[in-house]
C-alpha cells in the first residue's frame, strides 16, 4: 500500500488511478464467501490447485497438504466473524482474510496475478483467495464433522443467543476500555472492524470515548449492533467490491459516505464530524449527536 493512503476509495500515484476496497468485516467476509460458495457449479469437483509457497498465507503449522481436495466438490461454507469455512466432504478449508483478503471466482484461463496464492481449479472455473498483504490465512483439516475450533468461536452477533445479557457481561468484563476499543475486540464481537463500530455507536448516539461498562444495560445499543450488523451485509452482498462503487447503497443517515475524508459532514447535525484515533484506529462521531452514556 502507498504511503499516505488509507484502507479504501481511489487515489491516485504517478498519475495513475488506484481503487482500494473496503478491508474486510463482517459484511464483507460474508460477501466473499458468496463468490465461491454460490458460483461452485454442480457436478464439478477440484481437479488441480496452485500455491504460491513464498506466501505467508500458509504459516498454519497444523495444516494439512492441500492435494487432498483433488477430486472433491464444495458441499458447504459458513461465515463466522473474519473466518470462512469450506466443507469439501470430510475435509474442512479455513481462510481468514486478514486485512486485504478476497475471494472471487475466474476462467481457467485466466492469468494468475501477483497476489493469487491460493488457486482451486475445476473442470471450468478457477477460485481464488487473493492477498496482497498477506495477512490472511488459510489452512486444510480432516474431519467428519465442523472443527471444535470452529464451534467454539465467540456467540455471532446476529445468533440469537448475543442477547441483551450476554452483551452486558462482555462490557461489564471490559470495563476498563472505551466503548469503540470494545467493539474492536473480535473475542467478544467477531467480525465488527472499525467502520461498522462508528456507524453502530452513531446509531446509538454514544460518544466513542465512554467507558464501555457505562454503555451496559442499554437496550438501544444492542439494536444498534444487530441492526447495523444486518443491513451492512444486505448492502454489501449486492455489490461488494470498493467503497465508491457501494456509497450509492448505504442509507444517507449513515455515516459511511462522510466518514472517510477530513471535513465531513453529520447527515444529522450537518456539523463537521469529528476525526480521532482511538487506540490506534480512526474514529469518526457527531460531537452533537452522540453523548457519553451515565453510568
Amino acid at each position: 500500500m502507498i504511503q499516505g493512503l488509507k484502507v479504501l476509495g481511489f487515489a491516485s500515484h504517478k498519475g495513475i488511478l488506484i481503487l482500494e476496497r473496503l478491508m474486510p468485516e463482517l459484511a464483507e467476509v460474508e460477501f466473499y464467501k458468496s463468490k465461491w460458495a454460490d458460483y461452485w457449479p454442480k457436478q464439478e469437483w477440484i481437479q488441480k490447485l496452485h500455491l504460491n509457497p513464498q506466501s505467508r498465507n500458509f504459516r498454519d503449522p497444523n495444516s494439512l497438504s492441500f492435494e487432498p481436495l483433488i477430486g472433491l466438490s464444495l458441499d458447504s461454507a459458513r461465515c463466522h466473524g473474519k473466518r470462512i469455512l469450506f466443507q469439501f466432504k470430510d475435509h474442512w478449508l479455513s481462510v481468514h482474510l486478514g486485512m486485504t483478503g478476497r475471494l472471487r471466482r475466474d476462467s481457467i484461463e485466466q492469468t494468475i496475478r501477483k497476489a493469487d496464492h491460493f488457486i482451486l481449479y475445476t473442470q471450468n472455473f478457477s477460485f481464488i483467495f487473493n492477498d496482497s498483504r498477506q495477512f490472511g490465512k488459510v489452512s486444510l483439516e480432516k474431519s467428519f464433522s465442523i472443527p471444535t475450533w470452529f464451534s467454539n468461536l465467540p456467540i455471532p452477533i446476529l445468533s440469537s443467543d448475543f442477547d441483551q445479557k450476554y452483551l452486558d457481561s462482555i462490557l461489564k468484563k471490559k470495563s476498563k476500555s472505551l466503548i469503540k476499543s470494545a467493539l474492536l475486540d473480535q473475542q467478544y464481537f467477531p467480525g465488527i472492524g472499525n467502520y461498522m463500530a462508528d456507524e453502530i455507536l452513531f446509531a446509538a448516539k454514544i460518544h466513542p470515548k465512554t467507558k464501555a461498562s457505562d454503555c451496559a444495560f442499554n437496550s438501544h445499543l444492542l439494536n444498534c449492533i444487530k441492526f447495523i450488523c444486518k443491513e451492512a451485509i444486505h448492502i454489501v452482498a449486492k455489490i461488494g467490491g470498493a467503497r465508491d462503487e457501494m456509497s450509492s447503497e448505504f442509507p444517507n443517515d449513515w455515516l459511511f459516505n462522510q466518514r472517510w475524508h477530513k471535513g465531513g459532514i453529520c447527515p444529522i447535525s450537518k456539523e463537521i464530524l469529528q476525526r480521532e484515533k482511538i487506540s490506534g484506529r480512526t474514529t469518526v462521531w457527531s460531537a452533537k449527536i452522540q453523548k457519553f452514556c451515565n453510568p
